[in-house]
C-alpha cells in the first residue's frame, strides 16, 4: 500500500504547493519508508512509498527514465513485470533497477496506454509526459487500489484517499444521491460517485488523459461476459474444469508471492483463504521463490464466544 497524489493545471502555483504538502502529510500512513515529490510544467507528483520490490534507495518516486520525459508514480504492484521486463530488453530496453515501477516507464514508452492491458496485477498510478503535456491516470481492471480526482482552482487534482483533496476542493458538500445508495441499498463503491460532492472514483479497467483541452476517460478492459446458451452435452468434464481451474489459481497465487519483504496472509478457516494459505505454502516449499527463508505468516482474528468466531477452523488450515 503506497500513496499517490498529484494536480494538473492549477492556476494558483501557491495553492499548488499547498496541496502537494498537505496531500504528502495526509497519505503519510500509506508509504513510511520513502516519499518523494515533483513540480514542474503546472503538474506536481506526490508520492508516499511502502517498499515491496526492490527495497533499495533505486525504488525511489517519482521515478524517470532515460532523458526524464516520463515520470511515475504508482500504488500497487504489476506481478508479471518479470516476463514484461524481458519482453522489454528483446526491443531494446535497459533496466537500473529490480523494481516493476521502471517497468512500468518502459511500457508505456514502448506501447503507450496500450501498456496497460499487457498489466497483470493491482495499481493506480499517474504518469507524467512532459514533452506533450499530459498526465495519464490509471486502475487496475477491478479497482482494487483506490484512486479519486476533482476539478480545483481551474485545474483537477486526484489522490489515493479522498481525505488528501478535502483541502483544495472549493466546497466540501455531500453527494446525497451516493449517501442514499448506501443507506438505503447498502451501495458503495458501485459507480463513479462518491459521497462528496464533485468527487469521483476513476472507473475500474480504465485510464484518464488529462490535458490543456481537458479531460477524457476510456476503458482497456471490461469483464467477459458469456453467451448463457452454452451447451451443456459439450461442456468440459468435472475433472477438466477443476484441473484448469487449479492451474489458473496455482499462476496467480505464484506470481503474487514475488516480493523482497516477508509475506503474510489473512486466513479465516473457510475455503478461500485456506486455499490460498496451502497452495502458497506448497509454492514457497517447492523454491518457487528467489528468497525461500522468508517467514510464511498467516493472521486469523478472532471473536471468543462469539457464533462467527472461525478461529478453530483457522487452527485446523494452519
Amino acid at each position: 500500500m503506497c500513496g499517490i497524489a498529484g494536480s494538473f493545471g492549477l492556476a494558483d502555483s501557491t495553492l499548488e504547493s499547498a496541496f502537494a504538502e498537505s496531500a504528502n502529510i495526509r497519505l503519510a500512513h500509506r508509504g513510511p519508508d520513502d516519499h518523494g515529490a515533483y513540480s514542474g510544467c503546472g503538474v506536481s507528483l506526490v508520492h508516499r512509498r511502502l517498499s515491496i520490490l526492490d527495497t533499495s534507495t533505486a525504488g525511489h518516486q517519482p521515478m524517470a527514465r532515460r532523458d526524464g520525459r516520463y515520470l511515475v508514480i504508482h500504488n500497487g504492484e504489476i506481478y508479471n513485470y518479470l516476463e514484461l521486463r524481458e519482453l522489454l530488453r528483446g526491443l531494446g530496453h535497459a533496466f537500473r533497477t529490480e523494481t516493476d515501477t521502471e517497468v512500468i516507464l518502459a511500457a508505456f514508452e514502448e506501447w503507450d496506454t496500450d501498456c496497460f492491458a499487457r498489466f497483470n496485477g493491482i495499481w493506480a498510478l499517474a504518469i507524467l509526459d512532459t514533452k506533450e503535456q499530459r498526465l495519464v491516470l490509471s486502475r487496475d481492471r477491478l479497482g482494487v487500489k483506490p484512486l479519486y480526482y476533482a476539478a480545483a482552482a481551474g485545474g483537477t487534482i486526484f489522490a489515493s484517499e479522498i481525505k488528501a483533496l478535502l483541502d483544495t476542493l472549493p466546497r466540501r458538500e455531500p453527494n446525497l444521491s451516493a449517501v442514499r445508495d448506501y443507506a438505503w441499498d447498502g451501495l458503495v463503491d458501485h459507480s463513479s460517485e462518491t459521497f462528496y460532492s464533485g468527487v469521483s472514483a476513476l472507473s475500474a479497467g480504465t485510464f484518464m488523459v488529462i490535458s490543456e483541452t481537458g479531460r477524457r476517460v476510456e476503458r482497456y478492459w471490461e469483464l467477459p461476459r458469456g453467451s448463457g446458451d452454452a451447451d451443456p452435452r459439450t461442456a468440459p468434464s468435472d475433472d477438466r474444469t477443476v484441473e484448469e481451474f487449479r492451474g489458473i489459481l496455482e499462476s496467480s497465487i505464484r506470481l503474487q508471492l514475488r516480493a523482497d519483504v516477508p509475506l503474510g496472509s489473512c486466513l479465516s478457516g473457510g475455503l478461500d483463504s485456506s486455499t490460498i494459505v496451502i497452495l502458497s505454502s506448497r509454492l514457497l516449499a517447492a523454491g518457487t521463490k528467489a528468497h525461500e527463508a522468508t517467514p510464511r505468516l498467516a493472521l486469523t482474528a478472532s471473536f471468543p464466544g462469539d457464533p462467527s468466531d472461525e478461529s478453530y477452523a483457522a487452527g485446523l488450515a494452519a
